[in-house]
């Protein structure tokens, strides 16, 4: 109890750090020393520190457009300006990263909100452009290896030779979002500046909670938890993936194998926003398309997720989206 009350703004627990290091970065194919983690409480956490850490720094940051919403509103709440990068099919397009930047925002395992993978030729282009630019690359892992049907691409930190990439991990996805858990990795002076800034404003994640995760890593209860999580969404995958066929023949999938949601587009007349609306008087949920945009448009596009639908639940959410576009279509 001495331990696990403590008050260590300076010093994570050693145990939880060992157990991300262990079980969880070696997975995705990074190794590093103890100075280069730092434990924050979540990954917006995590996001909060960048973003303070290179605040005076007037260039832009480069987004993936479409990209994670929350992570742009947080970049602008601390007065960073944003230079929007188109993302395909391949992920987000390294040839048209602008001429000065001091960061790149990029999910490349699974990329939001398209879950396309970043290509082999960009990850290694993207570190290129990054020593060019003398800029620094956030990885976001936010969701990785969650499909038991797909093999994971190593994460583009794993591939990192020039202390170029920031990783941001958090056991949000896997455990549980309510124990506010994440971590960055990175150079260990920059891990040094985020600790300062970690102390000003939260102190430290609460200690008792960091010596609970850890102990529930080194007891292997998440990997077991993660196998069943595997095993339960690939399986719910594959049921969306069949029913989007058979329901919504109207709408365009993206290519992406993997992640926690599908990525849908309409006709070009196509209105996302009055789509979600009517189909939430009839209990179904969808996120409009426009909200992952920079500019706000397209607004016929939107997005399908199913880890908090049972599984018996899918064909008929889809069922009624696919009644329901029949109407709007026409």
């Amino acid at each position: 109890m001495p331990i696990w009350t403590s008050e260590a703004v300076d010093i994570d627990c050693p145990d939880l750090t060992h157990q991300l290091r262990k079980r969880l970065l070696h997975y995705r194919g990074i190794n590093v020393a103890e100075d280069e983690i730092l434990v924050t409480v979540g990954a917006q956490h995590a996001l909060c520190i960048i973003s303070t850490l290179f605040a005076d720094d007037e260039r832009p940051i480069a987004f993936e457009d479409p990209g994670y919403q929350e992570a742009r509103h947080l970049f602008h709440l601390y007065r960073n300006r944003i230079a929007p990068v188109p993302v395909d099919g391949s992920g987000i397009d390294t040839r048209q990263l602008p001429v000065e930047y001091k960061l790149v925002y990029t999910t490349p395992g699974c990329q939001f909100p398209s879950m396309v993978n970043l290509s082999e030729d960009r990850r290694d282009e993207l570190l290129r452009a990054a020593e060019r630019a003398d800029a620094f690359v956030i990885e976001d892992d936010y969701e990785v290896g969650l499909l038991g049907h797909e093999k994971p691409i190593s994460a583009l930190k794993a591939r990192d030779q020039n202390d170029r990439v920031i990783y941001i991990g958090s056991l949000s996805k896997t455990l549980s979002p309510s124990i506010r858990m994440g971590f960055i990795v990175a150079h260990r002076d920059i891990i040094k500046a985020a600790k300062i800034v970690r102390s000003l404003t939260v102190r430290h994640p609460p200690s008792i909670v960091q010596e609970t995760t850890a102990l529930f890593l080194a007891h292997g209860y998440h990997d077991v938890h993660l196998n069943k999580l595997r095993e339960t969404y690939s399986q719910r995958w594959h049921i969306m993936r069949t029913g989007i066929e058979r329901h919504l023949p109207m709408f365009s999938r993206g290519q992406a194998t993997g992640g926690t949601s599908f990525w849908i587009a309409g006709p070009d007349h196509f209105d996302a926003r009055k789509f979600a609306q009517q189909l939430q008087k009839r209990g179904v949920l969808i996120e409009p398309g426009h909200i992952f945009f920079h500019e706000g448009t397209p607004k016929n596009t939107f997005r399908i997720g199913f880890p908090s639908v049972a599984t018996a639940k899918i064909d008929d959410g889809l069922q009624i989206i696919g009644e329901e576009a029949q109407m709007n279509l026409i």
